[in-house]
Parts: structure tokens; sequence; C-alpha cells
């Protein structure tokens, strides 16, 4: 096995790991955490995605910034979430 095909599983390894710990909501669950969020009350420090059937939504939680970002692919929601 070459070094690039170690290197590889270690990133492809990291990725998954980090795709494991989003949290899948549905499109209704996003206003409702904006809300939550805009009332004081706990947002865990996490990542959010949602499908609501044309786009994807996608929140960023883990430093409490709660930023929100709408995606036309799966690609671009994936990229965005492992930027």
């Amino acid at each position: 096995m070459t070094c690039n095909m170690v290197w590889l599983r270690q990133a492809l390894a990291e990725y998954q790991n980090r795709l494991n710990n989003v949290l899948l909501v549905t499109a209704a669950e996003i206003p409702a955490l904006e809300w939550r969020r805009d009332n004081g009350y706990y947002i865990p420090k996490a990542q959010f995605m949602a499908f609501d059937g044309v786009k994807y939504i996608v929140v960023d939680n883990r430093q409490g910034q709660f930023g929100k970002e709408t995606q036309e692919t799966l690609h671009d929601c994936l990229h965005w979430l492992l930027a």
C-alpha cells in the first residue's frame, strides 16, 4: 500500500467521523431552532442538515454562531458541512 493510499484512507475516515456528527432534522425543525436561539434556549453545539424537497438547509452551530445556509445540491451541502 502506498503512502497516498494510507493518507486517503485517513482523510476519508476523518470526513466520515465529521459527517456522523451531523444531526439530520426535518425542514420544519430549522425555524424552531432559530426560535430557540432568538429566545435564549439551548441549542446543541452541532451541525444540522435538512432537505425540504427542493433544497438543502444546513446549520453550523458547533461554536454557537448558528450559521445557516441553503444549498441546491447534496454535493454543495456536504462541501459546506465539511469546510
